[in-house]
């Protein structure tokens, strides 16, 4: 037996290496896989928050709106000015970046497209 292990030391000595180097190749596709499936967590954690606040921005700028044609309606106007829309679209698009201006940063988002996000949610106008 004590000869067996003798013939295969020198075999072993040469595979140790290349068994040491697939482990580090395993281990880094492992690193990874999990370093993406993070990222892809960390957006979608992002995102949710993100469309919370833009909810929260709509909803506001769509009782905002309700408020206004009610006002409107009193005074015998039938519909608001672009102006009166502008203003108020440009209101919730600010509540949303100052809620979450991280978010907007991770994700690219502009001030004009973000403006463009709130307008196309409203349901008011």
């Amino acid at each position: 037996m004590h000869t067996t292990i003798s013939l295969l030391a020198p075999i072993i000595a040469q595979l140790l290496p290349l068994l040491g180097a697939l482990l580090l190749g395993v281990g880094s596709w492992a690193a990874k896989r999990a370093a993406d499936w993070l990222k892809l967590s960390n957006d979608a954690r992002v995102r949710e928050y993100l469309n919370t606040a833009m909810e929260n921005g709509v909803a506001w700028a769509e009782t905002e709106m309700t408020r206004r044609l009610a006002g409107l309606a009193a005074d015998g106007k039938a519909t608001p000015s672009p102006s009166d829309i502008e203003l108020v679209i440009q209101d919730a698009a600010g509540y949303v970046a100052a809620t979450v201006p991280d978010a907007l940063k991770h994700f690219g988002i502009t001030p004009g497209t973000l403006k463009q996000i709130v307008q196309t949610r409203l349901s008011v106008i």
